[in-house]
């Protein structure tokens, strides 16, 4: 009978910099959260192509995942997702596919919006009350951006769009899709 060993997580090498103590800690955060909490529910949805609980979705909320890269000034911690590398094994690879929600939501406000209605916007964002999906993958090309052949048309004052995607996780539930 042999007895497995769990291994603690530990933080990639960042350096300075962009390594600081509390980078360190919201990474060792994040990836307890995605080992404990994450993946277990992943494991189970996954195979049945199930929605994400909305539970889950509020306990990140209120960890401030969502508002990773907004601005402080707008309910955001006001950094560059590249520099927090949260985990190996970050959350949107154990299941949580809305990553343009905490990835980019400072982009995905549209650009017609007035002023007060962007900042409006980016601070639901960052209270995980604006969630967004992404739709990258398409039958022919994976999810290689280089390869994907979707096109956005202006027509009639319309944006259609050709091709086809393979899907967009959390779509059912998602107040935008970013394609």
């Amino acid at each position: 009978m042999s007895t497995k060993t769990r291994l603690e997580p530990q933080p990639s090498d960042l350096q300075p910099p962009w390594r600081t103590a509390a980078r360190v800690e919201l990474q060792l955060e994040a990836r307890t959260f995605a080992r404990d909490i994450v993946l277990p529910i992943a494991v189970e949805l996954d195979p049945q192509k199930g929605e994400m609980p909305r539970s889950l979705i509020d306990e990140m909320a209120a960890k401030g995942w969502f508002g990773i890269t907004i601005p402080a000034e707008h309910g955001g911690m006001g950094s560059a997702c590249s520099n927090t590398a949260l985990s190996r094994r970050n959350l949107p690879a154990l299941g949580f596919r809305s990553a343009a929600s905490w990835r980019g939501a400072r982009d995905s406000v549209p650009k017609r919006s007035t002023n007060a209605r962007r900042l409006e916007q980016l601070r639901r964002s960052a209270q995980g009350k604006w969630i967004g999906a992404i739709a990258l993958s398409e039958p022919t090309a994976g999810s290689d951006l280089a390869a994907v052949q979707t096109r956005a048309i202006r027509q009639d004052g319309y944006w259609l769009l050709s091709r086809t995607k393979r899907w967009a996780g959390f779509a059912l539930a998602a107040d935008f899709i970013e394609v």
